[in-house]
């Protein structure tokens, strides 16, 4: 009896093991079969820029722009093509900032953090919620953004900082004109 309930609960089990097994089969490539995992977009020097990087590129400034009430684009092409071009600024500015041995370690980026929540009188807790919140990032992907942005910060004021000469000359004639500029540039509330 156990024997026969057995043989009818499998021949009651066989068509739907089958179908599975056809519908897993269906699902997977055939032998030799190419299938796109991920795409390159772009290529910045040796790195690339997936298709994936450049889609969650894509997501994230949509959203954060959508929040802030900001109108999009007409066409999603033009658009994505802006943060293509965001995205590739920012990876040669990441690439030149590592060139110059500019870096920021996790201790840092703390101590940026910590002073974050002071100035805004929250706890690192309640500033990760409000990133959170406003953002949609979560403390591992708002510190990495930190730190990217404080890198090409720490770039632009290095190349900036070399670039501007002020020679012994100059600060003296400034220092000469200096009362007539100001008093030139004075103005009176009636």
């Amino acid at each position: 009896m156990v024997f026969i309930v057995r043989y009818i609960a499998l021949l009651m089990l066989l068509p739907c093991l089958v179908w599975q097994s056809n519908s897993v089969a269906a699902a997977k490539p055939a032998a030799g079969e190419i299938i796109d995992l991920d795409r390159v977009v772009a290529i910045v020097n040796d790195d690339v820029i997936t298709e994936s990087e450049l889609n969650g590129a894509y997501q994230t400034i949509r959203q954060q722009l959508l929040k802030k009430k900001v109108k999009l684009p007409a066409s999603e092409k033009i658009f994505k093509r802006q943060v293509l071009e965001q995205v590739i600024l920012e990876r040669v500015q990441l690439q030149r900032a590592a060139q110059r041995g500019i870096t920021l370690s996790n201790p840092e980026i703390d101590r940026i953090i910590d002073n974050i929540a002071k100035r805004n009188k929250i706890s690192r807790a309640k500033l990760f919620k409000t990133v959170l919140k406003e953002e949609g990032l979560d403390e591992k992907a708002f510190r990495e953004r930190l730190r990217k942005k404080i890198i090409v910060q720490r770039l632009v004021e290095r190349e900036v900082r070399a670039r501007i000469r002020i020679s012994d000359n100059e600060i003296k004639e400034y220092l000469e004109n200096r009362d007539r500029i100001l008093k030139k540039n004075q103005a009176y509330n009636l």
